[in-house]
């Protein structure tokens, strides 16, 4: 049977058993419609286990939401959708969701904005131990939310869920304490625009207390910082501290990788500051001395999680605070013009650290060119590199390996390396990175030389 390509959404809309009848439950599955001409239909799958499905339900393609009944309570289901063409081919499997049918249970989900407080709290609300759901409606590009939980003993114990989708996790938070206000960015990828999404804070212990209040979109014009901004924000002794947890800043999409400059401080080690792109992790800060700023610092963001069209947020988030009020600090944030900062390829000159040299590129030195289908190789030489991982080479985000031990103060020979394809833009600039992974703060001598792509 031929196979169609077709990507669909299924979301939960509502997985609850029902109060009247101890031994069944019922689920509202949505999801978001097919726009393919010779759609026919659509069939649900689900049984116990995962992608393990019994016999499939018809539905008409003209509907994109179905109630389910007749569920156990006690026992998780596992739901998935298919669509069939005219001709009766079908797609493949849409991602997988899941949900436990709890008797009883509220989870009826809240219209947000939600100011109360939900969840498995002492003196408090304790009809939402498992978890707590709301639904909005959705609109075009990212969104983001607005939160504060309760009485989060670890950085894993409250996950958060859109429409099927693994978010994150709420931080941890004092002890029977309500946290600071948390932002989180809904990626457009995951919302349906046109129709109900569902967000889900659940409790991964089951019966710890927990909670989640003042639940509200976030409105990203007004509430980010716009780039370029060269302020200083976060968490800094005599200026601001108004930016304990994370400062957030939004800028205007474009085709293709961008890449944006910053300088970071009082970064106390490797994993402290984390850099977000639109909920995905792009990396850390790196250190710098303690009450410090450190050098100016330029990080690739990846055309895959760049919005072209829409409004992008980028989140410098101290993954200690809260709780604890470590100080830190980002300035100077701003986009970056590839043509302005890269060395164009082939590139005869030595560019790093070198004794009587080069001593502009202490950290990194960085290098354009233009992509073409298929793998590339790039040619270069290192300079006086003392172990296996003090160079590291880095194409458009991707580590690819790490430049050979040289002798000292001298220059290695001639290396090879391959650029995988899956890496390279075909039709757009691309950037090779040499990075010396001890800069800073120690100012160990490097070198590279004779770039060129083959």
């Amino acid at each position: 049977m031929k196979r169609k390509s077709f990507l669909t959404s299924l979301i939960i809309v509502l997985l609850a058993a029902l109060p009247s009848a101890a031994l069944a439950g019922s689920a509202v599955l949505h999801w978001q419609s097919n726009s393919d001409s010779d759609l026919g239909g659509y069939r649900i799958y689900y049984g116990t286990q995962s992608r393990h499905y019994g016999p499939y339900i018809p539905v008409d393609k003209a509907v994109s939401e179905y109630t389910l009944n007749g569920l156990v309570d006690g026992r998780t289901y596992y739901f998935a959708l298919t669509a069939v063409d005219t001709s009766g081919n079908e797609s493949g499997f849409s991602a997988e969701v899941s949900k436990t049918i709890v008797s009883g249970s509220t989870d009826i989900p809240i219209p947000l904005p939600a100011s109360g407080a939900y969840g498995n709290i002492t003196g408090g609300d304790q009809s939402h131990v498992n978890e707590v759901m709301f639904n909005f409606a959705g609109s075009p590009g990212n969104l983001a939310v607005s939160y504060q939980a309760w009485d989060v003993d670890n950085n894993q114990e409250v996950k958060i869920v859109l429409n099927g989708q693994v978010l994150g996790f709420a931080p941890k938070t004092g002890n029977n304490q309500w946290g600071a206000t948390q932002t989180l960015i809904l990626p457009d990828a995951y919302v349906i625009d046109s129709g109900t999404n569902v967000l889900e804070f659940k409790e991964t212990h089951s019966s710890w207390g927990w909670g989640v209040r003042n639940v509200a979109m976030v409105n990203l014009t007004s509430s980010y910082i716009p780039l370029p901004a060269s302020g200083a924000y976060g968490n800094i002794t005599g200026g601001d501290q108004s930016h304990v947890n994370g400062a957030m800043f939004s800028f205007a999409g474009s085709p293709g990788n961008l890449e944006v400059g910053y300088e970071a401080w009082d970064v106390d080690n490797g994993q402290e500051v984390q850099i977000v792109l639109n909920g995905h992790v792009l990396g850390y800060a790196p250190v710098t001395g303690n009450g410090k700023w450190g050098t100016t610092q330029t990080l690739i963001l990846p055309d895959e999680y760049v919005s072209d069209s829409g409004t992008n947020i980028l989140k410098f988030s101290n993954t200690h605070n809260p709780p604890n009020k470590w100080e830190w600090g980002v300035r100077n944030v701003s986009l970056v013009n590839l043509a302005d900062v890269y060395i164009p390829l082939p590139a005869s000159g030595s560019y790093g650290q070198i004794k009587g040299g080069d001593q502009a590129h202490v950290n990194e030195a960085l290098f354009s060119f233009a992509g073409s289908p298929g793998n590339l190789e790039v040619g270069y030489e290192a300079w006086d590199v003392d172990n296996g991982q003090e160079v590291q080479i880095v194409l458009n985000g991707h580590v690819l390996g790490y430049a050979p031990v040289t002798g000292n103060e001298k220059w290695g020979t001639t290396q090879t390396l391959i650029l995988p394809d899956e890496y390279v833009s075909d039709s757009g600039t691309n950037i090779l990175k040499f990075s010396n992974t001890h800069n800073p703060p120690n100012k160990w001598e490097w070198g590279v030389r004779n770039i060129q792509i083959k």
